[in-house]
Order: structure tokens, then C-alpha cells, then sequence
């Protein structure tokens, strides 16, 4: 099994109008057989004669999202939840191609979907940048800022997201001091301006609090730096000098 899984439901997709969360599952929750199984009812009405853990659709919003979250804290001993998904009210008669009004429609939605992310992202960088020409201008590089919510984005509701821009030079290191949390998961992740995910196969790219190597009274630093420092919990950026954390 993985460390925690949850599912959230949200009321439309990216680019199809406002995003609002329906409904959540936290898999710990969920009541499971004997051998682990379990099943979850997604509909508007309650599933008829029987007790299966029953989420609350929205019959008016035709274009849910569900967005599944697998938290992985060891990285060699969790894995991957198996998960089945079937349409019970499916027309048996439905044709399965799509004619040319489907598929053009299906192409409109795709586009909506490119020119969302676009513009999301152009207005959060302009949001960084504000009035100043260079990143290297900003005055709050390397400083974390208040915790933000995704959830109208579709992110968690339950996550905290609290981002920074580092400008590293190639000896210089940012050092990174927090005292102990009680959240029940917590990472240091590095990715670009653009929110691309940078190295973890090859590189130490994040941590989390089950690599983390922690002082005698919990404290966790780790060094942010392009060379190794020799010391414990050293985050590597893959070679990207100024990005996101």
C-alpha cells in the first residue's frame, strides 16, 4: 500500500468554467474487506439497498473531475493502490466511435483545456514579476511565502502549498531551517518557473519526512545548493539556478 491516499471531486474541468469542490475521500476512511477491497458509490442519489460508501454528486454539473492523490513516503517499500472505475448507467447502445460533431466538440474542449494552462500560468508569472524586469529583480527571492490553496484550481483542499523563488549562484547554498510539524505529510520540492518537475530519478531533487534526516529534537535543515555540500538532506535543483522550491 501507499503511505495515504485521497480523491477529491470537482464540479467542471480545466477551462470549462469555475472549479469547485464536490466531494473528498480520504481512503483511510473507507471501509475495506478482508483482503483490502472496498468500493465507493459516485452518484447524486444514495446506491439503493446497501451500505457502500456513497460520495454526493452534483446532477446539474456535467463535466465532473475526479482527481486521485497517491502520497508515496517511502519510496522503496509503498506502492501503487490497484483501482477500478465502471459506469453503471451506461447506454448499451451508445456507439463507441465518436461521429464529426463529437469529435469536433471533444477538439473544442482540448483547446479550452492548452489556452487555460497558458493563461494560468502567464498571469502567475506576471503575479511574481509584478512592475520588475528580471527575476533577479524581485525582492522576495529566496524567502517563503504564505501558505495558498489550490483547491479552485483543482488542487487539494487539504494541502498547503507554500512556494519560493531561489536565485543560487554556483557556491552559494540556501539553507533551509524548519522545527517540527505535525502535518501528516510535508515535502521540499524543487520544479521550474513553470511548474515543471525538475530530476527525481537521478537526482535528490525533494524530500520528504520520511527521508529527511532530523536533529534530536525533530529539527529538520537541509541545504538547497548546486554542489554537494557533504551534509544531510541536501536538495539538488538539477543544475537550474533560479527556480521554484
Amino acid at each position: 500500500n501507499n503511505y495515504w491516499s485521497t480523491m477529491q471531486l470537482f464540479s467542471s474541468f480545466w477551462g470549462e468554467g469555475k472549479v469547485s469542490v464536490l466531494g473528498h475521500v480520504d481512503f483511510d476512511e473507507i471501509p475495506t474487506g478482508k483482503e483490502g477491497g472496498f468500493e465507493i458509490f459516485l452518484g447524486p442519489n444514495p446506491p439503493v439497498d446497501d451500505d457502500r460508501y456513497w460520495v454526493k454528486l452534483d446532477p446539474a454539473a456535467a463535466n465532473i473531475q475526479l482527481s486521485l492523490r497517491e502520497t508515496f513516503y517511502d519510496w522503496q517499500k509503498d506502492q501503487r493502490m490497484e483501482l477500478h472505475i465502471e459506469t453503471l448507467d451506461r447506454d448499451e447502445n451508445a456507439p463507441l466511435y465518436f461521429d464529426e460533431a463529437e469529435l469536433a466538440r471533444r477538439i473544442d474542449k482540448a483547446r479550452r483545456f492548452v489556452e487555460y494552462n497558458f493563461k494560468y500560468m502567464i498571469d502567475a508569472i506576471d503575479k511574481v514579476m509584478g512592475e520588475y524586469q528580471s527575476i533577479h529583480e524581485v525582492p522576495y527571492l529566496n524567502q517563503f511565502q504564505s501558505p495558498d490553496s489550490a483547491a479552485g484550481q483543482g488542487g487539494s483542499p487539504l494541502a498547503a502549498y507554500i512556494s519560493m523563488i531561489y536565485d543560487l549562484g554556483p557556491d552559494e547554498a540556501l539553507v533551509i531551517d524548519m522545527p517540527p510539524v505535525e502535518a501528516r505529510y510535508w515535502s521540499f520540492q524543487t520544479g521550474t518557473l513553470w511548474s515543471q518537475t525538475t530530476d527525481f530519478t537521478y537526482h535528490q531533487s525533494s524530500i520528504n519526512g520520511a527521508q529527511a534526516v532530523l536533529d534530536q529534537n525533530g529539527h529538520f535543515r537541509a541545504v538547497l545548493s548546486l554542489k554537494d555540500p557533504g551534509l544531510p538532506n541536501w536538495i539538488y535543483p538539477s543544475g537550474i539556478p533560479t527556480s521554484m522550491c
